[in-house]
C-alpha cells in the first residue's frame, strides 16, 4: 500500500483528520470536538464512516 492510496478518515462533525488508512471497523473520538466517528467496511476494500452524533460525513 503506498501513502497516495491512504483514504482520509475524518471528523464528522468538524472534519478533523484523525486517520489516514483502511479498517473494518474503528471508532474515534475527535480530540478538537470530541464528536464519535464510526468506520465501518461495506466489504474489504471499502468503508463507510457512520455517525454516533447528530451531524454526518462521507468520504
Amino acid at each position: 500500500m503506498q501513502k497516495n492510496e491512504l483514504e482520509e478518515i475524518r471528523c464528522c462533525r468538524c472534519g478533523k483528520l484523525l486517520a489516514k488508512g483502511r479498517a473494518e471497523v474503528m471508532e474515534f473520538k475527535c480530540p478538537r470536538c470530541g464528536a464519535f466517528t464510526l468506520v465501518r467496511a461495506k466489504h474489504p476494500s471499502a468503508h463507510l464512516p457512520v455517525s454516533q452524533g447528530s451531524a454526518t460525513h462521507a468520504l
